[in-house]
């Protein structure tokens, strides 16, 4: 199977996409257009420029080695997700359930003619063929006390007591989380949270002194909620 992008058709389209509070994306299409779900990370589409984004797009749809099944999400590469879904699909189920929470979510008019799939871009100035999931984060920061041994003059050692914040992460939403989408800040210093620093579950932070502010727990995106 080959791709290729075509420009807008009003016989082919896809646009007013929703997502509700349990995960289901609903928009609007021409009774002819088959679907194209796209999962992305958020931040990593600019609606303004969709031409661009779906000339990269179909470069990685057709550098998939087998064909891509309709109505289940197929990694494509790049943090990237698609999910065909014919007519009759989106019918039955009233559209489609969201992949990964916390993601953005693009649909494009697509369809098939012998072994070539079309994908339509939106009309130029139509930017409701996407939008970004709600995901809910649970974090804890508490600031905690530990007596450590010490180097004292040439061969003592002393006890002090070391203090330190930590950064606690509930582990239900890491399989869906993607590098720097929320970071923690003291000050005016940003540090993006990285899958890795989530893996652990905990951040440590060194007190350095006890003027030093509690760090906060912060988003790049408006639909990512810190609890």
């Amino acid at each position: 199977m080959s791709y290729e992008l075509r420009e807008y058709d009003r016989k082919y389209y896809c646009n007013s996409i929703r997502i509700s509070s349990d995960g289901l994306i609903q928009w609007d299409s021409s009774s002819e257009a088959d679907t194209l779900v796209v999962c992305v990370p958020i931040g990593s589409v600019d609606v303004r420029l969709l031409s661009n984004f779906g000339a990269s797009l179909v470069k990685l749809l057709n550098r998939v080695n087998e064909d891509i099944p309709y109505a289940v999400y197929s990694d494509i590469g790049s943090g990237i997700y698609v999910k065909p879904l014919t007519v009759a699909d989106k019918s039955k189920n009233n559209g489609t359930q969201l992949h990964i929470p916390g993601r953005g979510y693009l649909v494009l008019a697509m369809r098939t003619e012998g072994d070539t799939t079309y994908v339509y871009l939106p009309r130029s100035t139509d930017y409701s063929v996407y939008a970004e999931s709600e995901m809910r984060i649970k974090v804890a920061v508490t600031e905690e006390t530990r007596r450590v041994q010490t180097s004292s003059g040439l061969f003592g050692r002393k006890s002090v007591d070391k203090s330190y914040y930590k950064i606690s992460f509930r582990p239900e939403f890491s399989s869906g989380y993607i590098d720097g989408l929320i970071y923690y800040r003291i000050g005016n210093y940003k540090i993006p949270i990285t899958q890795q620093m989530i893996d652990h579950r905990e951040i440590y932070i060194n007190k350095v002194n006890d003027n030093m502010p509690r760090p906060l727990v912060e988003s790049v995106s408006s639909q990512v909620k810190i609890d």
